[in-house]
C-alpha cells in the first residue's frame, strides 16, 4: 500500500508540471497572436491613412488642374505718335494729348466661371511679362513663388507652391504633411500656348476739335466758332500677346516614410 501511493503521489507531481507547461505554451503563444494582431491593426492603420493622404493630395491636384484649364492671359501693347496733316495751319490749336506711351492692355479670361485661381494666374502672368520688357532678349522666370492652400470641408488642407516660368509654363508643388520630408507631394505640370501678333506703321486720321471766339465783322458782336484741325495719328509699334493653358501632366511624388 506504502509503495502504491508513492507511486501516485509521483504521477500526481508530473500532472501538475505538464499542466503548468501547458497553459505555459499557451501563455506564449497567445502573446504572439496578440502582439502579430497589434502590429497588423498599426500596420493598417497607416496604410488607411496613407491612402487617405494620397486620396486627398490626387483630388486638390485634379481640382487646380480643373481650376486653371482653359485659361487664357492676353497683353495688348501700342505705341503712337501723332502729326498735323501736311498743308494745314497751326494756328492755336493744341497738340491733341496721347493715352501713355506705351500703352499696355492686360485681359485674363478664366477658364471656368467664378475660377479661384484668376487672381493667381492673372498676377503670375503680368509679373513674367512686366518682368522681361526690358529684358526681351533673355526673358527670366516670374521673380518667386505664389503660395497658397486648398481647403476642403472634412479633408486636410493642401499646400500649393505655385511658379511660371518665363515661357509662361506652370509648375505646381502640392504637398500634405508636417514638414518637406513626411510630406506627401504631387506636381502637377501645366504647358502654356503662347501667339504673338506684331503689326508696324499703321496710321489713320483724326480730327482734334477745339472752340475759339472773335468779334463777328458786320455786327461787331463776339461769336464762339468751332476750330477743326486734321491730324495724323500713327501707330509705330502694336503687338498682341496670348497665353493660353490647354493640357496638364499630374505626377505622383513621394509619401510619408
Amino acid at each position: 500500500m506504502k509503495a502504491l501511493r508513492a507511486k501516485l503521489k509521483s504521477e500526481n507531481g508530473v500532472t501538475i508540471v505538464m499542466a503548468l507547461i501547458f497553459f505555459l505554451i499557451c501563455a506564449i503563444i497567445g502573446g504572439i497572436v496578440l502582439t502579430s494582431s497589434y502590429a497588423n491593426a498599426g500596420r493598417l492603420a497607416t496604410a488607411r491613412a496613407e491612402r487617405q493622404a494620397h486620396l486627398t493630395i490626387g483630388s486638390a491636384a485634379e481640382l487646380l488642374r480643373a481650376e486653371i484649364l482653359g485659361s487664357r492671359y492676353e497683353v495688348t501693347r501700342t505705341e503712337e505718335t501723332h502729326t498735323r496733316v501736311e498743308g494745314t495751319t497751326a494756328g492755336d490749336v493744341p497738340k491733341p494729348e496721347l493715352s501713355p506711351n506705351p500703352k499696355y492692355d492686360y485681359k485674363f479670361t478664366p477658364g471656368t466661371t467664378d475660377s479661384a485661381m484668376e487672381e493667381v494666374l492673372s498676377n503670375a502672368a503680368k509679373a513674367v511679362y512686366d518682368h522681361n520688357k526690358a529684358t526681351v532678349e533673355s526673358p527670366v522666370a516670374m521673380p518667386g513663388e505664389i503660395e497658397f492652400t486648398i481647403a476642403v470641408t472634412e479633408f486636410d488642407d493642401v499646400s500649393v507652391s505655385l511658379t511660371m516660368d518665363e515661357e509662361y509654363n506652370i509648375t505646381a508643388v502640392l504637398s500634405l504633411g508636417e514638414g518637406t520630408d513626411a510630406a506627401y507631394t504631387t506636381t502637377l505640370t501645366i504647358p502654356a500656348r503662347s501667339e504673338k501678333m506684331a503689326v508696324e506703321a499703321v496710321s489713320y486720321l483724326k480730327y482734334y476739335t477745339s472752340t475759339e471766339t472773335a468779334k463777328d465783322p458786320e455786327t461787331g458782336e463776339e461769336v464762339t466758332y468751332t476750330v477743326s484741325e486734321p491730324w495724323y495719328y500713327e501707330i509705330t509699334n502694336f503687338e498682341h500677346l496670348t497665353v493660353s493653358w490647354e493640357e496638364a501632366v499630374i505626377v505622383k511624388g513621394g509619401g510619408a516614410g
